[in-house]
């Protein structure tokens, strides 16, 4: 769910475009904004009362950047001219790029806009448009497109690797046992029961389904919410399920031996995309795209503390083994630990080249897990900070990690609809 009312003064991205374009351009605003991107958009931030034009001067002036959703109608009006042309005019030489053509349809690129680089998201199929789509914000926003690993020796054979061969690299993958499918859209989370018995994961086709570990077949569907739902946990003792609907920004409570719904929490004032449990089921963390990080007492279910961090959504949360800490990842490809009690951030870990989707801990705390947009999982030490192993195997976007309850096995899903499981 998107932010809304006037947040949006300081949007990263404003959507120019003709209504001939509309759903395109809401496609695009959507994207971006569950991707973590802050969007203004005619179609949903012009409510009634507003002055559009007044409002529209604003937006062009103090958003980050433009994206001008081009086609023919784009470029026979006027109105659409004066918006990307405004946003040419503050970055002329193209070194901020402010101005982030998007082609909706093949025609012309006549004067000024012929010398920009943009990218063609007709004819791809909505996959493969959404990827295009958010590398192109990527290299707008960062200034170069670098590859996520290491590109293939281009000539006839590698040369040899002239040191000891008794270890694989730290940074090679691991072997995947299974998959289980039946999603039919993206993958959003994934979690272990108390007892391993039972993987949880939920998506963008609005549902949360159980899946026997064992052999991979799928135990029950829980259908509730109205929206895609990107995050799930069990309780500690197994018997109720969590899970984060980011369509209709609320928590969902099941019970997890017979898929009844319990309860609706709500308070978060956007989209929720990720929810913990503490370990000693005290409290439950959520969190979204509302930039904070909310604590609930588990007995009366009331709000017991929100933690505030920078001006990005956050993506997932977890506590660590023994509770004294809890990990948040988000937008601005980083993993924050917070201390608890007192509420502060005890470290800050870098090294993802985009956007941070899910994390978790190893049972005994020392190591954390995060799934990333650049189509990694990276497992950090939790007391070094410092990186352990960088994991590659999926297509597309990781968007969420989490280890069995013994340690031995990590369970990872993404955009490419696959979960996997590292050993």
């Amino acid at each position: 769910m998107r932010p809304t009312g006037d947040a949006h003064g300081g949007a990263d991205f404003f959507i120019s475009y003709t209504q001939a374009d509309r759903a395109w351009a809401v496609w695009i605003a959507w994207v971006l904004e569950e991707a973590g991107f802050r969007v203004f958009i005619q179609a949903w931030d012009l409510v009634p009362g507003s002055n559009w034009i007044q409002a529209m001067q604003a937006r062009v002036r103090d958003t980050r950047r433009t994206i001008a959703v081009l086609s023919n109608a784009y470029l026979a009006s006027d109105y659409a001219s004066a918006e990307w042309q405004a946003a040419w005019a503050s970055d002329p030489a193209g070194t901020g790029r402010k101005l982030l053509p998007i082609w909706v349809n093949p025609c012309d690129r006549p004067g000024l806009l012929a010398g920009i680089v943009g990218v063609d998201l007709f004819g791809l199929t909505e996959a493969a448009a959404r990827a295009t789509l958010l590398e192109a914000v990527s290299a707008a926003i960062a200034g170069r497109i670098a590859p996520s690993r290491s590109p293939e020796f281009p000539g006839s054979q590698a040369p040899s690797f002239p040191g000891h061969r008794g270890r694989p690299p730290a940074h090679g993958p691991a072997h995947s046992l299974r998959a289980f499918t039946g999603h039919t859209a993206a993958v959003r989370c994934v979690a272990f029961s108390p007892d391993g018995n039972l993987l949880v994961s939920a998506g963008s086709d609005k549902t949360v389904r159980l899946w026997n570990v064992a052999d991979a077949a799928a135990v029950r569907t829980l259908i509730g919410h109205t929206g895609p739902v990107f995050g799930a946990a069990f309780s500690p003792d197994g018997r109720i399920l969590a899970s984060a609907g980011l369509g209709d920004r609320s928590v969902r409570l099941w019970e997890t031996a017979d898929g009844t719904m319990l309860r609706t929490l709500t308070g978060n004032t956007a989209g929720v995309r990720c929810v913990a449990f503490s370990p000693d089921g005290s409290l439950l963390a959520s969190a979204g795209s509302d930039q904070t990080v909310r604590l609930w007492d588990i007995r009366t279910w009331a709000a017991a503390r929100t933690l505030t961090g920078p001006a990005y959504s956050v993506t997932s949360v977890a506590f660590s083994p023994d509770g004294s800490l809890l990990a948040s990842a988000g937008g601005d490809k980083t993993l924050r630990l917070w201390q608890v009690a007192s509420g502060t951030v005890a470290r800050t870990l870098t090294g993802h080249t985009e956007l941070v989707y899910g994390v978790a801990f190893s049972p005994d705390g020392s190591l954390v897990a995060t799934a990333s947009g650049d189509k990694t999982v990276r497992i950090w030490r939790t007391r070094a900070g410092a990186a352990a192993r960088n994991l590659i195997g999926h297509s597309s976007s990781v968007t969420c990690v989490a280890f069995s309850p013994d340690g031995s096995l990590l369970a990872s899903a993404g955009s490419d609809h696959l979960v996997q499981l590292w050993g």
